[in-house]
């Protein structure tokens, strides 16, 4: 329906409703009029404008909802019937102008007309709560469908919520795959760039190259200089791999260098701090082939690195020397 229609159509029903329940007034008032049977019609009449007024309250703000043509049929039906009803109160009212033998016929045919009326009303009863019972079921089925819609909303989003977790539990074991096999690759780079520069002769030279720019740079401002502070800082994160893993032997005692007495360390030329870096981390890496000890670790680096200058290095070096 265009939005005119609906308009009009939710304003007729109401208009509708509200009709119904002025002709159910209207037969109460008549009722009140009749001296026979009062209690019991008055009784029958006011459960009819109750039934209507729970019609009216359950429709109230969503008349729209309520177009369905069953409905609309069962309400034209009633709307008749009652009607006929208010007629046939109204027939059977005695006129107050009414005297004598005229005033005594209209008792007659009251009295005559007063089961018949009482009848009408009782089914005119029956006929709105029939009506109500309608529109309660067309509202608890709506109801229903709306649940239902709901649940369905519900398990659809659970299974977005569910995939979307999957989805990221898979991302998250990509991330953690990828960065396990870098590693590992780095770690292969790693020992093989280490054999070139300490088994072979042109490494050899770089080495050399490399720890006299080390040795020059005071400021630790130049590229060699990074590379001796990430090959340190590397090593000490294999060593500790190491000990975790136990692919380090225990420390035994004769290992720890004395802290109660004075430990000196001679100094060596400059190019065998990075030779013994990389010797460390070949070892580091290839722990099938070598069972690494405590005693294949130069625990003098931190003092050399110191000589160079790199004290952060150097710190750490000599804070992982300490440990058991």
């Amino acid at each position: 329906m265009d939005p005119i229609t609906v308009t009009t159509t939710v304003i007729t029903l109401a208009t509708f409703i509200k009709d119904l329940i002025e002709v159910g007034q209207s037969i109460m008032d008549s009722i009140e009029k009749v001296s026979e049977n009062r209690r019991q019609l008055r009784d029958l009449t006011n459960e009819i404008c109750r039934s209507l007024a729970n019609i009216a309250n359950l429709v109230r703000g969503c008349e729209d909802e309520y177009m369905a043509p069953a409905l609309l049929a069962a309400l034209g039906e009633l709307k008749a019937e009652m009607l006929h009803v208010l007629r046939v109160c109204q027939d059977s009212i005695i006129k107050q102008e009414d005297r004598g033998l005229q005033a005594l016929k209209s008792q007659l045919k009251m009295w005559r007309m007063r089961n018949k009326m009482e009848n009408k009303i009782w089914h005119l009863k029956e006929h709105v709560m029939s009506c109500y019972m309608k529109f309660i079921a067309y509202s608890t089925a709506r109801n229903e469908q709306r649940t239902a819609k709901i649940d369905r909303t519900t398990d659809h989003v659970e299974e977005m919520a569910f995939t979307a977790v999957n989805a990221t539990v898979r991302i998250e074991q990509t991330v953690v795959l990828n960065h396990t096999e870098n590693q590992v690759r780095l770690q292969r780079i790693e020992g093989m760039m280490a054999r070139v520069l300490c088994e072979e002769k042109f490494g050899q030279d770089i080495m050399n190259q490399t720890m006299d720019i080390i040795s020059a740079d005071t400021g630790h401002a130049t590229l060699e200089s990074q590379y001796l502070s990430v090959s340190v800082m590397h090593l000490i994160d294999h060593l500790r791999v190491a000990v975790v893993s136990g692919k380090l032997s225990p420390r035994k005692s004769k290992d720890i260098p004395s802290m109660g007495q004075p430990h000196f360390v001679l100094p060596t030329p400059s190019k065998n701090v990075l030779y013994d870096i990389l010797r460390m981390t070949i070892l580091c890496n290839n722990p099938a082939q070598f069972k690494l000890q405590w005693t294949d670790i130069n625990f003098s680096l931190g003092v050399e690195l110191g000589n160079l200058g790199s004290s952060s290095e150097a710190m750490s070096w000599y804070t992982l020397s300490r440990k058991k």
